[in-house]
């Protein structure tokens, strides 16, 4: 909403707290507020997180291998459960692939042309989110609707909450749309008051600038794909470089083996220069009474 993209409703709950514990000479809270602009929310609504915020990412890392791992755990016990870990990780993001390219939610919105575009071109758990902003969208209160010169202006509030109020700047001959609560462009996913607009403007498909490329069903293959041939371009310019680089110009030989890797270098072994115990013939056995070999006084017998 306004408020919170202008920082008013931050300002105004910092004051509180500042006035309630008479924390206005602190050194720390005054330092503090002066850096707000790097990680109070209300400050970084224009910039794109992925929805993520503080080390939300990390400390779910750490949950998800806390179930595996266990203090005091050997080392060999360490590598198999992080790589058990890693398999499960993996395994659960394949089926999650899986069920978005081989199924098809049920539809249950009123909203459902696009609500069957979102599940066309959004990943399963995208949907669901974009789902839920549908639901949201039964909450808002129609405002009225201003013409500007090249957009118009929609004004919205939601139920029950006074004072809340927020604005969608909709350019027709661009397809550009914009809400104040920036949700899209923290985030990347249209929010419930653009899709209230959306619905006013009897739209079937979402805009495709409220699409983020990165949420999309073809954003996986088409990375894995990027991925796999800048790892081959550069596979083949490390074979060029070792393959010249081992070359002799003088003889036209390579003084290195394909690829630059050969056998390890042979060094002396430290302490018994004579090579290894196991290579010496090992001394015949002999009787404690008469000095013969074992094996003589078997051949005799």
């Amino acid at each position: 909403m306004d408020l919170d993209a202008n920082g008013v409703v931050f300002e105004e709950a910092w004051s509180k707290m500042v006035r309630k514990y008479g924390l206005q000479n602190n050194k720390w809270v005054l330092d503090t507020y002066n850096n707000k602009g790097m990680w109070a929310q209300s400050y970084l609504r224009g910039h794109f997180f992925a929805g993520m915020k503080s080390s939300q990412r990390c400390e779910g890392m750490h949950a998800f291998f806390n179930e595996h791992l266990k203090r005091k755990m050997k080392l060999f016990e360490f590598v198999r459960c992080f790589d058990m870990a890693l398999y499960r990780l993996r395994n659960k993001e394949a089926d999650a692939e899986a069920k978005t390219d081989n199924s098809d939610p049920c539809l249950t919105t009123a909203l459902q042309p696009l609500e069957k575009h979102a599940a066309t071109i959004f990943t399963r758990r995208l949907f669901l989110m974009f789902r839920n902003e549908i639901i949201e969208e039964a909450l808002l209160i129609f405002d009225g609707r201003k013409e500007e010169f090249d957009h118009r202006i929609y004004k919205f509030s939601k139920y029950t909450e006074f004072g809340s109020t927020w604005e969608v700047s909709y350019h027709p001959a661009t397809s550009i749309m914009k809400c104040s609560c920036k949700k899209f462009e923290f985030f990347g996913l249209p929010c419930s008051h653009m899709i209230s607009v959306m619905k006013c403007e009897h739209m079937t498909e979402i805009l495709p600038s409220c699409v983020m490329y990165r949420w999309t069903k073809q954003a996986r293959k088409v990375g894995f794909e990027e991925a796999r041939n800048a790892f081959f371009t550069m596979t083949c310019r490390m074979k060029q470089l070792c393959m010249a680089k081992g070359t002799n110009v003088d003889e036209g030989k390579s003084s290195l083996p394909p690829f630059g890797v050969g056998d390890p270098k042979v060094v002396n072994t430290k302490g018994n220069t004579g090579g290894s115990y196991m290579a010496k013939p090992r001394k015949p056995r002999r009787c404690q009474c008469c000095s013969l070999g074992i094996s003589v006084l078997f051949n005799d017998w």
